[in-house]
């Protein structure tokens, strides 16, 4: 669409966006309350949300290249390393502990590909 049409698909892109953002703040709810109550203060959900969205739209125009497609694991590790204020585990890879994501991070990757798969 961006090839044949980049005027029309950078207004659908620009129409869709708060939908998007509304959409995934219904979808991130029950994560967003957890997240709320085990952290004992309020995050700013559509923050979060909007940047999930512009993270997809960004894979949508700039396409897939093998190095982003560890994108998904890399901000786990960076919601992980937030949660736990520091002390992440930035070789992860190297360490054979990037399994080990945790909730947080889990659960933005799963909704992250799941949005990428289904919109």
């Amino acid at each position: 669409m961006l090839m044949v049409a980049p005027e029309f698909a950078l207004k659908f892109f620009k129409r869709m966006f708060h939908d998007a953002v509304v959409r995934f703040q219904g979808l991130l709810g029950p994560v967003f309350d957890s997240w709320d109550e085990r952290l004992g203060s309020k995050l700013d959900h559509e923050l979060i949300c909007e940047l999930i969205v512009r993270f997809v739209l960004s894979e949508h125009l700039i396409g897939e290249e093998s190095e982003r497609r560890a994108m998904p694991r890399r901000i786990t590790r960076l919601v992980e390393t937030l949660r736990r204020g520091g002390g992440g585990w930035p070789d992860a890879d190297r360490a054979g502990q990037a399994g080990r994501t945790g909730y947080f991070g889990t659960a933005i990757c799963i909704k992250l590909n799941t949005f990428a798969k289904y919109g």
